[in-house]
Formats: structure tokens, sequence, C-alpha cells
């Protein structure tokens, strides 16, 4: 191990991250992340239950455009899937990658062909259940959903 000497931790390891409010991290006690030698404050807030992003928070899309039906559309780390219908219709059975908590909106970005989601699907690794129970298809319009991930199955909720 690399002595310090007469170095202080926080000039021998700059990239560490910390927290330097008194007390702070408790409940809910937010407190701003920083970093090794102070001069920088990260975007994000922390307790021991809680996590606050303090600016604009990254939106991660991904584009589908495959005829289908496809049944395992990957959404992992992604919570904007964009459907790009101008060359074919799309239509999506399931996903694959989803996670305990995660949001996705499915967003139809050409609506020049049909897009539809189906209903428990039974193929996929991770199965849609629509609001209505039953497929549901946009013809040639814009517009989406809202799902919710369990971690095995995806809700809708708008």
């Amino acid at each position: 191990m690399a002595s310090l000497s007469a170095q202080k931790i926080k000039d021998a390891f700059p990239q560490i991250l910390h927290v330097d409010t008194a007390g702070g991290g408790n409940g809910a006690n937010l407190v701003p992340v920083k970093d090794g030698d102070n001069g920088t404050t990260f975007a994000v807030e922390m307790s021991t239950d809680k996590l606050k992003a303090t600016k604009t928070f990254l939106q991660t899309k991904k584009t589908h455009s495959a005829l289908g039906p496809v049944d395992n559309v990957n959404v992992a780390d992604c919570n904007i899937l964009c459907i790009n219908a101008a060359a074919n219709a799309v239509t999506i059975g399931g996903f694959a990658g989803g996670v305990d908590g995660q949001v996705i909106d499915v967003v139809i970005v050409d609506a020049t062909n049909n897009v539809t989601i189906e209903n428990n699907e039974g193929g996929g690794s991770q199965d849609i259940q629509l609001a209505a129970g039953a497929d549901e298809t946009k013809e040639t319009a814009f517009g989406g959903w809202r799902l919710y991930c369990n971690g095995t199955k995806w809700f809708q909720i708008a």
C-alpha cells in the first residue's frame, strides 16, 4: 500500500466520494455528495433510505422498428422506447431486461403504420398486462403507453 506520509487522504484520493454534512445521511436528512477535495458537488443528494437528483435527470432511450411480433424487446437501462413505424407495422408482445421499479414510456415517433402492444402474449420473457385486458393498436396514430415493471411482468399505468 502506498505511503501517505504528510499527505491528507483528500489529496491522495481525490476520486473518493463523500458527504461532509454533520450528522447527515440519516433517514430523511438528505446531504450533498462531493468529491474527495470538496471541489465538486455532484447532482445527487442521499440519505440511508433516499436518493434525490438535484439537476436534470438523464433519460435513456432506445428505438424499436422491427416488424414483429417481437416478444423480447430489450429494455434494459431504458426508460423511453421510441417506436418507429415508418417502414412497417410494429407489434410488441413482451420485453426483456426490465427490473423491479422500472418505468418505461413507449412512444410512437412515426405513425405511418399501425403499432400494437399485445396483452399477456405469453411468449416474452416479461409479458405486458394492459389496463383494458386486451391487445391495443394505435392505427397510424401517435401516442403511446406508460408501463411499470415488477421484475417479472409489465403493467400499464397510463
